[in-house]
């Protein structure tokens, strides 16, 4: 399946800055009510070996694991790797293997200026 021929949903809401957390962030621009999407991207499923390539690769940090033994690991592609990973997370994200896409929801209210 051809990644750009996925439907796919452009965030507008949000942008990238500097993080007080850490490095890069995704923050929102307006609210965000909860159960919005905010991103539906597509990602590339790796397989076992592709997987243990990454691990000396500056990739590394940026990846998502799955409970899947043929793609165990996934990369998102646009704002993806770039949202907090917060133990209290205002979005969740959800990988859906057979569409190769991640989509990001609030599940929370996300106020204009905070970080996702």
């Amino acid at each position: 399946m051809d990644i750009f021929k996925r439907n796919i949903t452009r965030p507008t809401g949000i942008e990238v800055k500097q993080s007080e957390i850490h490095g890069m962030g995704v923050f929102a621009r307006h609210k965000i009510r909860k159960g919005k999407i905010i991103e539906k991207s597509p990602v590339i499923l790796l397989n076992k070996s592709e997987r243990e390539v990454l691990k000396s690769t500056s990739l590394f940090r940026y990846y998502f694991l799955l409970n899947n033994d043929e793609t165990p690991v996934a990369i998102g592609l646009g704002l993806s790797s770039l949202y907090n990973h917060s133990y209290n997370a205002n979005a969740f994200y959800d990988i859906k293997i057979k569409k190769a896409i991640i989509v990001f929801k609030s599940v929370t209210n996300i106020n204009a200026g905070e970080e996702i």
